[in-house]
């Protein structure tokens, strides 16, 4: 075993908080596994640990990949964003074992621990917020997105994800914190995009975040939250530089459409 990379996360899959401790308790086993070996050890997290309820503007802050995790309520689900006390017990509990698992590989004794934490990703069809949007356009008419939906997001292509993974086992320090992030999109643009696709013109829904919840359970919550994320100092340490930034076209005229 030359390394061990972890891109399935129990917790998006299963979109529960307790979920979310399963990949903690995974890592930890992967951890074990590797022993004392010095090999590295990479953890995909996300960037909705930097995640912040609006009500469908962009958030002030963009994050970069020193900050530290969780965010405090207070940050993520401001008073001004009116989020219901449910829905922010429910997001809390999800990220607070998120950042126990990256703090847990990051500090992992005998391994080369690296965190890489993806936007919102698209290319070849794939993903999990795209398509997600793409099936909800599909099953009621046109895209949905939060409010006026400036909500922002930053996004990467599969391809320049790759070629970060590739980068972070050549050359990444253990104790490493990377954003895979190339640029960022404001998702009422995207519904747009979506909704070109499928045939409803430019025509979008502008939901309440508990509509969004009530149409996508977990996905409508994570088409509805800012994650904005800074990858300036990924870039630099491991000179990444990602190429693609085509999401619009790709999803109206390219992969998605294909």
């Amino acid at each position: 075993m030359d390394a061990i990379v972890s891109t399935a996360s129990i917790g998006q899959v299963e979109g529960t908080p307790d979920s979310f401790a399963k990949d903690r308790d995974a890592v930890a086993v992967m951890t074990k596994a590797l022993g004392d070996s010095g090999k590295p050890l990479i953890f995909t997290s996300g960037s909705a640990i930097f995640g912040v309820f609006t009500k469908g503007e962009a958030s002030p802050t963009i994050f970069n990949e020193d900050h530290p995790v969780p965010l405090p309520t207070s940050v993520f689900a401001p008073p001004k964003a009116e989020i219901p006390q449910p829905l922010i017990d429910a997001f809390g509990a999800s990220m607070a074992p998120r950042a126990e698992t990256e703090k847990s590989v990051l500090n992992a004794a005998g391994v080369r621990g690296i965190v890489i934490r993806p936007g919102l990703v698209y290319g070849e069809g794939k993903g999990y917020d795209l398509p997600n949007l793409i099936a909800l356009a599909k099953k009621h008419g046109a895209a949905p997105h939060l409010g006026a939906g400036g909500v922002r997001q930053g996004y990467v292509h599969i391809d320049d994800l790759v070629g970060l993974y590739v980068l972070a086992l050549e050359r990444a320090l253990a104790g490493t914190i990377l954003h895979a992030v190339t640029d960022e999109i404001a998702l009422g643009d995207l519904a747009t995009a979506v909704s070109r696709l499928v045939g409803a013109g430019g025509r979008t829904e502008a939901l309440s975040l508990m509509e969004m919840y009530a149409r996508g359970g977990g996905g409508g919550v994570s088409l509805s939250v800012n994650k904005r994320l800074a990858s300036e100092k990924t870039r630099k340490a491991l000179g990444w530089t990602p190429t693609r930034s085509d999401i619009l076209e790709d999803t109206e005229h390219g992969s998605y459409a294909t």
